[in-house]
């Protein structure tokens, strides 16, 4: 990391461990989060963290998460490469009415599947169906 904050010329920080409260402003002042994995992820709670912070999310298309940027659209699944990666990034930067809808889609994403309550009534939801 030290290596690629020299490299970018100060557009890659490394910021070491921050504790709840850094964490949340450093995601704050995000373009958006990123979670180009090569694995078959399904939810990471990186990503709930984002959309609930309104973070427009730029994922890879692996596994399950495209279906978290969908219904209502609040990112873009690319291909885990650079291209990819940084094709997707300019998008959102460079037009800020598709940055709004992301993230404003984003925390209504987040409101309506993943907050404690929602897990919660899909949890006992479950139970009952199985009782």
């Amino acid at each position: 990391m030290r290596r690629r904050e020299k490299e970018t010329d100060g557009h890659v920080t490394y910021l070491g461990y921050l504790d709840r409260s850094e964490l949340i402003s450093e995601m704050r002042s995000a373009l958006a989060m990123v979670l180009p994995s090569i694995c078959y992820e399904n939810a990471p709670l990186s990503c709930i963290e984002g959309l609930s912070l309104g973070l427009p999310l730029v994922v890879s298309t692996m596994g399950g998460l495209p279906e978290l940027i969908e219904e209502p659209r609040c990112g873009i699944a690319c291909e885990p490469t650079v291209a990819g990666i940084s094709g997707a990034l300019r998008q959102i930067e460079d037009d800020d009415r598709l940055r709004s809808t992301f993230s404003s889609n984003a925390l209504r994403r987040y409101e309506s599947f993943h907050t404690p309550e929602r897990y919660i009534e899909s949890y006992m939801g479950t139970v009952e169906e199985v009782l």
